[in-house]
């Protein structure tokens, strides 16, 4: 009998050193511990309740589920969320960041691009106006978010326009119902969540071609030690892609193509 009660213990010794040996050597010890801005809709909100929603929180869970992960989110200042990250209280951090700009990128690695963004502008369908010249513009009224880098495009691409300043999406769009205004200009990524959202189905998207230089890719950031979690990622985000999960996501949010309306798809 104390023959057997040995061999018990020898073998959930054995077990508990396995297991703890697997959490070290698991990168996300079966919990992925995320950085998230609530305050960047449509990419993380909060409702009323208190739940997070968003198209990167969905792209989030479906990583988990790829990688076998629980998905845990730390709500962090979007200006703290590198900090936490180089030391270590995160593993990853999924924020609407412009992957391009080498200040948002030091001492991390990025996986691949899992959104892409840029300014359009919103027009009624039936209109055939398009604003990709500057003589195309004069004298047009041109509704514009106040934002200081969509502002600053306005101001210097369309100086022949009317330009017409609004506090939100719902403001600029009913000057444009009222014909206060011919266009909005705002990010692809607020128009188009925000006709998504409303069923806004008589205007439309477009991408404005001339605005290359706000062209942003959206990637995923680990710690530049964290070389497998960030091979592990990118696998997990090529699944999805050839799964056709996160066409799907994008599309619940955006109510288009991941690639339509692209300037990567305008170069093929």
């Amino acid at each position: 009998m104390l023959k057997y009660i040995r061999l018990f213990l020898l073998c959930t010794y054995i077990l508990a050193a396995v297991g703890f040996l697997y959490s070290i050597m698991n990168p996300y010890k079966n919990t992925l511990y995320i950085g998230v801005d609530i305050y960047s809709a449509p990419f993380c909100i909060t409702t009323s309740a208190g739940e997070l929603k968003g198209f990167n929180i969905d792209v989030a869970y479906a990583l988990g589920k790829a990688l076998d992960s629980n998905i845990e989110f730390r709500i962090l200042p979007l200006t703290s969320l590198h900090k936490n990250l180089i030391k270590g209280t995160i593993d990853a951090v999924i924020v609407p960041f412009n992957a391009n700009n080498e200040k948002n990128t030091q001492n991390v690695l990025l996986s691949n691009t899992y959104y892409t963004n840029g300014l359009s502008y919103l027009i009624f369908k039936d209109q055939p106006l398009e604003i990709d010249s500057i003589s195309e513009t004069k004298g047009i009224n041109i509704c514009v978010l106040d934002k200081p880098f969509v502002l600053n495009f306005v101001r210097q691409n369309y100086y022949n326009a009317n330009i017409l300043i609004y506090k939100s999406s719902s403001e600029a769009t009913r000057a444009l119902y009222k014909k206060d205004c011919t266009v909005i200009v705002d990010t692809r990524s607020s128009n188009e969540y925000f006709i998504t959202k409303h069923r806004l189905n008589r205007i439309k998207s477009t991408l404005i071609d001339n605005a290359k230089a706000y062209h942003h890719e959206y990637k995923i950031a680990v710690r530049n030690n964290a070389h497998e979690l960030a091979e592990e990622i990118n696998r997990a985000l090529n699944y999805l892609d050839a799964t056709g999960q996160l066409e799907r996501i994008h599309k619940k949010w955006f109510g288009t193509s991941r690639y339509e309306n692209t300037h990567k798809k305008q170069k093929k």
